[in-house]
């Protein structure tokens, strides 16, 4: 497995390992860091292990539904039961209608309208 290590400034690094191909796509993993050179050189053969003992998903990781799911089943043993409640409500009747089905591997800080995101997050009428 091949990992490559670049400067982007005084102790800032951008650590990349390559993961294979996806339907002829190069998949890379890519981390920012902040340290020394030699601890970004460790970072980066933490990566490469992670990667060749496939500890890294290539490909569909699911949709955001499935990982918020997964969150609340995470959380739920750290947070008092109304947030968790709580946490759910605004889950099921926010995020699932209007992002649910997006792929992990799809979503980005940009969705629009087009894919049906925008209405869900304008304000509630008053009154």
């Amino acid at each position: 497995m091949r990992g490559s290590l670049h400067e982007l400034g005084d102790d800032h690094w951008k650590l990349r390992v390559f993961m294979g191909r996806d339907n002829g796509k190069v998949r890379q993993l890519s981390r920012n860091f902040r340290g020394s050179k030699r601890a970004a050189q460790s970072a980066l053969a933490k990566m490469v292990t992670e990667v060749e003992q496939q500890e890294v998903t290539v490909g569909n990781a699911g949709n955001l539904s499935d990982l918020l799911d997964r969150w609340l089943d995470y959380i739920t043993p750290h947070r008092a039961a109304y947030t968790i409640d709580e946490y759910r409500r605004l889950i099921e009747k926010t995020l699932k209608p209007a992002l649910g089905k997006v792929r992990l591997d799809r979503l980005t800080g940009r969705l629009s309208r087009r894919e049906g995101v925008g209405d869900a997050w304008q304000p509630a009428p008053a009154g």
